[in-house]
């Protein structure tokens, strides 16, 4: 009981408390934003109000002011951390090479949000873009923020991908060189790892809830709906990550709600056993209001199983949840919904013929393709190379492995374009040593 009371007001927190807080800081804004030395500060405030109501009053004010939005000052990480952080969050899917006397430029993908301040701090990005197009693709929504305004200080697009619609709408109103794409980490699901089984592996769970230990995911939601489907023998897969600090709770929301015979729960499966899981589950569900682009939805449909996920929600890509992949319900719809989907499911979905021709990772790759030969083009560069595909593994790797050794390295990336000292020596030798690659 105690838990899934403090898991209500968290919830509450959420739901009443951010639009609270969003109207506190913006009048806190207004009064100090003119007071010598504070704008800065103030302008952060603004920001960290906008990512609590997104599309709200915050952001009218953020975009009359872009033009002196801070950036990031320092690396969020110590300086080897940071390094690590760059090391194996980026990944190169195009190599520069040299066309006569201009540089056809290479393609650098660079993960998480954190990690776009570490790269643009430790690396000159200033020389970086004369030999790369920069990709962005961040961790969690809400994009107001310095890690990625600070970008704007370049002089050349830089891509931001956007899962979801209002990150899309914010970036596009900056009116500046970065350049949003309505794709995100949903998006490059490795379709080899997630896939269908034998079918006769027996759908053993009705429905699956893949999360971690932090109560945003709001697992007593799911759980307390499970709890009124005993009567139609409902069963649930519980799977939680390590991240987070509320197993306890969690656990005791199963014991109060007397489901330790109807949920099974399990903890940091490997990807191969998440698709085991997930073959032999009718129905993958996802509770959370607010997420980054999440993936766990899209691996399901991959896996050939159905999503269900809230209209309420911000960060997924809602034109993804349709007729051929699941539900897109308002949360007074999740029993029903439930229900009637184990009892008598109207229709058959087909989410991973759906994900294979819209959201697989080459698909996606065309995409961004499309994209910079498009830039390029406008711009009179020369586009003469396509991208490898790479997928989030959960990192991202790439789909061929045998690219690895044909595509600048990022350890090669930062000895080449180092924050003190470019070294055109070191980019010489590499162009030299990828150049018919």
């Amino acid at each position: 009981m105690i838990a899934y009371i403090k898991f209500l007001l968290l919830d509450l927190v959420y739901l009443v408390g951010r639009k609270i807080t969003a109207r506190l800081l913006r009048l806190v804004f207004f009064l100090v934003h003119r007071a010598p030395g504070l704008e800065t500060r103030a302008l952060k405030l603004l920001m960290k109000a906008e990512r609590y109501d997104t599309g709200g009053r915050a952001q009218r004010y953020l975009l009359k002011r872009r033009d002196r939005l801070p950036f990031v000052e320092s690396v969020h990480h110590p300086t080897e951390m940071a390094e690590n952080a760059v090391l194996t969050r980026s990944i190169v899917l195009k190599n520069p090479r040299l066309d006569g006397d201009r540089v056809e430029r290479g393609v650098l993908l660079i993960k998480f949000t954190e990690t776009f301040a570490d790269a643009f701090i430790i690396m000159n990005c200033r020389e970086l873009e004369n030999y790369f197009h920069i990709v962005l693709e961040p961790s969690w929504s809400g994009y107001a923020l310095p890690e990625i305004h600070q970008w704007m200080a370049l002089d050349n697009p830089v891509i931001i991908q956007c899962s979801e619609t209002l990150d899309f709408q914010y970036i596009e109103a900056l009116r500046s060189n970065l350049y949003p794409v309505r794709f995100g980490s949903s998006d490059w699901v490795d379709d080899r790892v997630f896939h269908p089984l034998d079918v006769s592996i027996p759908k053993v769970y009705d429905s699956i809830f893949i999360a971690n230990f932090h109560a945003m995911k709001r697992h007593h939601v799911y759980l307390k709906t499970i709890s009124r489907l005993k009567d139609i023998d409902y069963r649930s897969a519980l799977v939680c990550g390590q991240w987070g600090n509320h197993r306890k709770d969690i656990e005791s929301m199963v014991r109060y709600f007397d489901l330790n015979d109807v949920v099974d729960q399990f903890v940091q499966l490997s990807q191969e056993s998440l698709n085991e899981l997930l073959n032999q589950s009718r129905l993958n569900v996802l509770m959370s209001l607010k997420e980054g682009s999440n993936r766990t939805i899209f691996e399901g449909f991959f896996a050939n199983v159905p999503g269900l996920v809230l209209r309420e929600n911000i960060g997924v890509n809602k034109d993804y949840i349709n007729e051929s992949t699941g539900y897109l319900i308002s949360e007074d719809e999740l029993e029903r919904t439930l229900r009637q989907d184990k009892e008598c499911r109207e229709k058959p979905f087909e989410p991973r013929s759906w994900a294979c021709s819209n959201i697989a990772a080459a698909r996606t790759t065309a995409k961004l393709e499309d994209v910079l030969a498009g830039i390029a083009r406008d711009s009179g560069e020369p586009w003469t190379r396509g991208l490898v595909v790479k997928v989030n593994s959960p990192e991202a790797t790439y789909y061929d492995q045998d690219n690895v050794t044909r595509l600048w390295s990022t350890r090669e990336l930062l000895d080449a374009f180092g924050e003190n000292a470019t070294s055109a020596e070191k980019i010489d030798e590499l162009f030299s040593r990828y150049q018919d690659l």
